[in-house]
C-alpha cells in the first residue's frame, strides 16, 4: 500500500479519537438533594372519599426505571402505622386494615371515621415516594351468638344455633374440636330481624373409651375417668360490608347429664329415691335437720326431671286428685284449711262411707279399692273436718315413682290414702287418686313394680317358727287404686319362721309380681325363704334341707345377698352350714325362679357348697351375675352365667375398689341396665367414691370420681342409669351442707327452692 493511504488512515483515526474524547463527562453527577424521584405510585383501589371495611381490595400500580423493592401501605398521620408491605409485584390484595380503628378520627356511633391512607413506594436504589388520601373507616362488625347445651354427650349429634345482630354476607363457618359442621340451614327471624343459622354436627368427639382400641377388659386408668372435657366451638362470619366476626365458647363433652342442688336434706331412711325415665323422686325433709337415720320422719316428694336435671317442688296447689269412683277432680286437701271438701261424713246409724271431692260423691266402703258403701248423706256434717295440712304424709314410694299418702283414721277402720303420680310431662301438675283403705300402710314397705307389699304373717301365736301345717300370708296395696294382691299358703311338712321385716328384695321392674323375704329365725327353723307371687297363688317356701346347698348333709343358714330379676326371679347367694362332715362355713350363690323353684347355680357347680364366699355384686337383665374381688394392683369383676364352670368374660380395673351395699343383704348404688350393662357405686381408699359403668359383655366404660371432701358417706340405690340411656345421675348420697340445701355435685346450676313446711301429722 502507499504511504501516503497509510498517513491518512492514521490521521483519520487520531482525529475520531478526539472527536469521541471530547463528546464524554467523566465527572461524577450532581444528584438532586433528597436521592431522586422514586417509583411513580397510582393507586387504582381505594380513590379519595371511598368508604372500605376492615378488610378491603387495595391495588396499587407502582413503575421506577430503577426497579421497585417495595410498596408499602400506612395509615394514620405521622408516625404512620404500617398495614401491608409488599415486596414483589403485583401490588394488590385483601389488606387487614383492623389496627388503622386507633387512628380513625371523626368516628360516629355507626362505626364509620374518617381514615389518612399513605402509600409508600421505595425503588432499588433507595429513592422513595408518597401519595395520600383519605378515605373512610366502617368498623362496624356482626355480633355473633351460639346457643349451646350446657353438656354434650360423646358421639352424640349435636345441633345448636348461631345468631347475628345483622345480616351475613355467606352462611357462617361453625368448626368443633377443629372439625368442621355437617351442615348449616339458614331459619327466618320470626321478629323480622337478621336470620339464625341451625347448625348440624352429625357426632361430637368422643371421649376415653370412645377412642380406646386397646384390651377392652383392661382398660387404663387414665382412658376410663375420661368422663369430661372441654372442646372450643369456633364461629367465623362476615357482615355485609365485608367486615370478620369471630367467636370461640367452650362445649363440655360430659357423660354426666347434670348437676343439681337439692332444697332440703334428703330423707334416705324414710324412702329410698326411685330413678325412672322420667326422673328422680328424692324424699325430702321437712322438719327433720338430719334425717338420715329416722325412717318416721316427715317428708314431701322433690322431682329432678331426667332430661335436664329441672327440680320440681311439691306444691298442693298444682296437684289435682280424682277420687275413686267419681271420676272428678278437685285441689289435693293438703290446700285446703279445715274444708269439708275431701270430708269424711257420718249417716244416721254414725257409719261412716263417704269420701268425696266437690260433693263429686265416692262411697269409700269398708273394701279397700272398691265402692262398697252408700251414701250416707250431709245431714250430720263433717266428722272429722280436716286441719290446714289435712293430716296426710308420705310414706313411702312405690317402683314406678308414686308417692304414697296416709290421711287421718276414718272411724277407726280406713284410712283415706293418696297415690301421687310424677309430674306430668310437659308440666308441673301433679294427678293422682283417692280412695279409701283399710288398717294402715305399716311400714316398712316393699316395693314390687307398681305395688307396695306389706311384711308377711304367718297364723301361729308369738315369735319362733309354727309347726306344720301353718299358714303365712302377704298383703300387697295396688299404689294406683288401691287394689289388694293377696297371697296365703301353708306347708304340710314344714315348720314356718317369720320373716324379717325390711329385708325383702322385691321384683324390679319388668314381667314379674313376685317378692322373696328370707327367714331369719334360727338355723334350724322354719323356711329358709318364702316366694311370693302376689297375683294370687299360693307361696312357695324353700326346705332349708334342700339337696340344692350342698348334698344332703349340708342346710341354709342365711341369705347373704338378695338381688332381683327383671323376669321375676332371684339371685341368692347362702350361707350353709354341712355339720361335721365340713365344720367350716359353706357358701351357694342359686338362682330361684319366680314359682320358687331353684333353677341352677353360678360360681360353684350344682348341689356343690364352695368353701370361699363370691362377692356377687350385681344380677344382670339376662340373669347372669357379676362378682368383685380385689387382686392388687387390680379390681377384677368375673361375669358368671347359670351353672357355668367358669366365668363367661373377666374384666380388670385399675386400683382397688371395695362395694359396700347398705343393706348388706339387699342391691343398693347398682343399676342393671336392658342391654347387660351396669352402674355401680364403689369406694378406693384414694379417690374416694366412684361410680363405675362395665358395658356389656363386662367391658369396663368409664369410670367417674368425686373429689371433693364430704363429711358422711350415705348410700341409695335406683339413681345410677344404664349407659344405654346415656345418663348418669349423681348421687344424692354424695353431698355437702349449706343452709338449708343438699348438693348433689360440686358445680351448683338450679336456685335453691324452699320446701312448704306442713303441720306435723295428725
Amino acid at each position: 500500500m502507499p504511504r501516503t493511504s497509510v498517513r491518512c488512515r492514521a490521521f483519520a483515526l487520531a482525529a475520531a479519537a478526539l472527536v469521541v474524547t471530547g463528546c464524554l463527562d467523566l465527572e461524577v453527577p450532581n444528584v438532586p438533594a433528597g436521592g431522586g424521584a422514586g417509583p411513580t405510585l397510582t393507586v387504582q383501589t381505594p380513590q379519595e372519599g371511598d368508604t372500605i371495611s376492615l378488610n378491603a381490595p387495595v391495588s396499587i400500580q407502582a413503575d421506577s426505571v430503577n426497579g421497585v423493592a417495595s410498596v408499602t401501605v400506612n395509615c394514620g398521620g405521622d408516625p404512620s402505622t404500617g398495614v401491608f408491605t409488599w415486596n414483589v409485584a403485583p401490588y394488590t390484595g385483601i389488606i387487614d386494615f383492623t389496627r388503622c380503628t386507633l387512628v380513625t378520627s371523626g368516628a360516629t356511633d355507626g362505626g364509620i371515621g374518617q381514615l389518612d391512607l399513605t402509600f409508600v413506594g421505595v425503588d432499588k436504589v433507595g429513592n422513595v415516594s408518597t401519595k395520600k388520601m383519605k378515605v373512610l373507616l366502617d368498623t362496624t362488625t356482626a355480633s355473633l351468638s351460639a346457643a349451646i347445651p350446657e353438656r354434650v354427650v360423646p358421639l352424640a349429634s349435636l345441633t345448636l344455633t348461631i345468631g347475628s345482630d345483622r345480616p351475613l354476607l355467606l352462611p357462617p363457618t361453625v368448626r368443633l374440636a377443629g372439625r368442621e359442621a355437617d351442615g348449616i340451614v339458614q331459619r327466618a327471624n320470626p321478629d323480622g330481624g337478621a336470620p339464625f343459622y341451625d347448625v348440624t354436627f352429625l357426632s361430637a368427639p368422643g371421649l376415653g373409651i370412645d377412642t380406646y382400641a386397646g384390651d377392652p377388659f383392661n382398660v387404663p386408668f387414665e382412658v376410663l375417668t375420661d368422663v369430661e372435657r372441654g372442646v372450643s366451638l369456633t364461629v367465623d362470619a362476615r357482615a355485609t360490608n365485608g367486615n370478620a366476626s369471630h367467636i370461640e365458647q367452650n362445649v363440655l363433652l360430659s357423660r354426666v347429664l347434670w348437676d343439681r342442688a337439692v332444697p332440703g336434706r334428703i330423707a334416705l331412711a324414710a324412702a329410698l329415691p326411685p330413678a325412672t325415665a322420667n326422673g328422680i323422686q328424692v324424699a325430702l325433709s321437712t322438719t327433720d335437720t338430719n334425717p338420715a337415720t329416722n325412717p318416721n320422719v316427715e317428708w314431701l316428694p322433690g322431682f329432678f326431671r331426667a332430661g335436664d336435671g329441672t327440680y320440681v317442688p311439691f306444691d298442693p296447689n298444682k296437684v289435682a286428685i280424682s277420687v275413686q269412683g267419681s271420676g272428678g277432680t278437685g285441689p289435693l286437701p293438703f290446700a285446703f284449711a279445715r274444708s269439708p271438701a275431701l270430708a269424711v261424713e257420718a249417716g244416721p246409724d254414725g257409719s261412716v262411707a263417704d269420701a268425696s271431692v266437690d260433693d263429686g260423691g265416692v262411697d269409700g266402703g269398708a273394701d279397700a279399692g272398691t265402692d262398697a258403701g252408700t251414701d250416707a248423706g250431709t245431714d250430720a256434717g263433717p266428722v272429722f273436718p280436716y286441719p290446714d295440712d289435712a293430716g296426710f304424709f308420705a310414706i313411702d314410694f312405690d317402683a314406678k315413682g308414686r308417692t304414697i299418702f296416709q290421711g287421718p283414721l276414718v272411724q277407726r277402720v280406713s284410712r283415706v290414702t293418696i297415690s301421687l303420680e310424677e309430674p306430668a310431662a310437659g308440666t308441673d301438675v301433679r294427678p293422682g287418686i283417692a280412695y279409701l283403705l283399710n288398717g294402715t300402710l305399716a311400714k316398712p314397705l316393699t316395693r314390687v313394680d307398681d305395688l307396695v307389699c306389706l311384711p308377711d304373717f304367718n297364723t301361729s301365736a308369738g315369735a319362733g317358727c309354727a309347726a306344720a301345717p301353718v299358714s303365712q300370708a302377704a298383703v300387697c296395696v295396688s299404689a294406683p287404686d288401691g287394689g289388694i294382691m293377696f297371697s296365703l299358703g301353708s306347708s304340710p311338712t314344714l315348720a314356718l319362721g317369720a320373716a324379717d321385716a325390711g329385708s325383702t328384695a322385691g321384683a324390679i321392674l319388668g314381667a314379674g309380681r313376685t317378692y322373696l323375704e328370707p327367714n331369719d329365725e334360727p338355723s334350724a327353723c322354719g323356711q329358709a325363704w318364702t316366694v311370693y307371687d302376689v297375683s294370687g297363688k299360693a307361696p312357695v317356701f324353700q326346705d332349708r334341707a334342700d339337696p340344692v346347698f350342698g348334698g344332703g348333709f349340708c342346710h341354709a343358714v342365711s341369705v347373704a345377698r338378695l338381688l332381683p330379676v327383671p323376669d321375676g326371679s332371684f339371685v341368692v347367694s347362702v350361707n350353709v352350714d354341712c355339720g361335721a362332715a365340713a365344720p367350716a362355713p359353706g357358701y351357694v350363690v342359686l338362682r330361684v325362679s319366680a314359682t320358687g323353684v331353684v333353677a341352677g347355680s353360678y360360681v360353684y357347680a350344682p348341689g356343690v357348697a364352695g368353701a370361699t364366699q363370691p362377692a356377687v355384686l350385681a344380677a344382670l337383665a339376662n340373669g347372669s351375675v357379676v362378682t368383685i374381688r380385689n387382686d392388687p394392683p387390680n379390681t377384677v369383676f368375673e361375669l358368671w352365667a347359670l351353672d357355668d364352670a367358669a366365668p363367661s368374660a373377666t374384666a380388670r380395673v385399675p386400683g382397688l375398689y371395695v362395694y359396700r351395699p347398705t343393706p348388706a343383704r339387699l342391691g343398693s348404688n347398682v343399676q342393671a341396665g336392658a342391654d347387660g350393662s351396669f352402674s355401680v357405686l364403689l369406694s378406693n381408699a384414694t379417690l374416694g367414691d366412684v361410680v363405675l359403668q362395665v358395658g356389656s359383655g363386662l367391658k369396663p366404660r368409664f369410670m367417674y370420681h368425686y373429689p371433693r371432701v364430704v363429711n358422711r358417706r350415705r348410700t341409695v340405690d335406683a339413681d345410677l342409669r344404664p349407659v344405654a340411656e346415656q345418663r348418669l345421675l349423681r348421687r344424692p348420697d354424695q353431698q355437702r351442707h349449706r343452709g338449708d340445701q343438699t348438693v348433689l355435685s360440686p358445680i351448683d346450676t338450679a336456685p335453691p327452692v324452699p320446701l312448704r313446711r306442713r303441720s306435723p301429722a295428725r
